[in-house]
């Protein structure tokens, strides 16, 4: 299922601690290709193989709530989205029920992954619209515009599993009949209330975005030596500013719905 596009070191399961004002370089080299990623950037650690994981459970969800403590640590973010994502010791209604129990505090990519396990794929549907604003919205609060490049790397992941419930396969369905089924999805959305309704249906406690900002240059280019740090507050926008970024992309969003007939 996990399409990995680095190969990195295993990440054993315990919890990763990251001091994330004097976080470091990783390089990893591949053949005659060197990658160098920030180790606090969520979106590489997604490359990580998945380890041994407990059968027990009770054991595991217990791992998932120690790994989602700390919205800023990506590394243990990442890796219990890798185990939500790719492991079968959990049911997909277990899953949700984790997910949806837990949504509050956790960051964008989780909202995608109960639109993949959701029993129910009428809700899945509006979910992954929620998700797709709400992604939007993070990119919009990050102060570097190459951070947003994270979304096309996430999408590249998950995305194929849940176009699959949809009955959609990207990779050979005609374009046409993708479009089809994408228009009744979107006026489906609509009618049940659209973004507002669904985005206080499924409430968040907004934070900066630091699932994605690490994946942008800036990251990098603030980096100093370790007793200084970095100046982790200028990589997102004043918090300020999120209600009426919330309210711009759904706007935006919205109009092209229009423009497809779809609202």
């Amino acid at each position: 299922m996990f399409k990995k596009f680095l190969v990195l070191t295993v990440l054993l399961f315990h919890t990763v601690h990251v001091n994330s004002i004097a976080s470091a370089i990783q390089t990893q080299t591949n053949g005659n290709i060197t990658t160098h990623n920030h180790t606090n950037d969520f979106i590489t650690q997604l490359n990580l193989p998945l380890p041994s994981l407990p059968t027990d459970k009770h054991t595991l969800i217990k791992e998932l709530d120690n790994l989602t403590k700390d919205i800023k640590n990506n590394p243990n973010m990442a890796a219990a989205f890798n185990v939500i994502f790719n492991s079968s010791n959990l049911t997909a209604k277990e899953k949700t029920s984790w997910l949806k129990q837990n949504i509050y505090k956790l960051p964008t990519p989780f909202i995608l992954l109960i639109a993949l396990f959701e029993e129910d794929v009428e809700t899945a549907k509006y979910i992954y619209f929620l998700a797709s604003a709400r992604m939007i919205i993070d990119a919009d609060m990050c102060s570097d515009v190459s951070a947003q490049q994270g979304i096309t790397i996430l999408k590249h992941i998950v995305l194929p599993e849940i176009f699959n419930r949809f009955g959609i396969d990207k990779s050979n369905t005609d374009p046409q009949k993708y479009m089809l089924i994408f228009n009744n999805i979107e006026k489906s959305f609509f009618k049940k209330g659209g973004f507002r309704k669904f985005d206080k249906d499924y409430p968040v406690s907004f934070t900066p975005p630091y699932w994605l900002a690490y994946h942008g240059m800036q990251a990098f280019s603030m980096l100093v030596d370790a007793n200084k740090g970095l100046n982790e507050s200028s990589l997102f926008k004043p918090i300020s500013q999120y209600n009426q970024s919330k309210e711009s992309v759904f706007k935006k969003m919205e109009g092209y719905a229009a423009q497809r007939g779809n609202l």
